[in-house]
């Protein structure tokens, strides 16, 4: 898993090419405007704060990386969910 900044409508880029389907909902909802999209991030944020720390990582499903997921299964994880 990678990411990088590109222009989204730069000649010859598939901008969305490996973007995971959560990605991809978010970025079409994005473009869609800020009604379609605050209703969406708002879900999304509620449904994290209320997973146990050590469900954060296997919530986020293919958007980090495994070193992100050993990390937030650890210490960490139970750090963030005690600052929210």
């Amino acid at each position: 898993m990678s990411a990088g900044v590109a222009l989204f409508d730069a000649d010859g880029l598939d901008w969305a090419a490996a973007m995971e389907p959560e990605n991809m909902e978010e970025t079409r909802l994005a473009l869609a405007g800020e009604e379609e999209l605050v209703p969406y991030l708002e879900s999304m944020a509620a449904s994290f704060r209320d997973l146990p720390a050590d469900r954060l990582a296997s919530g986020l499903g293919d958007l980090i990386s495994t070193v992100d997921a050993e990390t937030l299964g650890g210490g960490f994880g139970v750090h963030a969910k005690a600052m929210s």
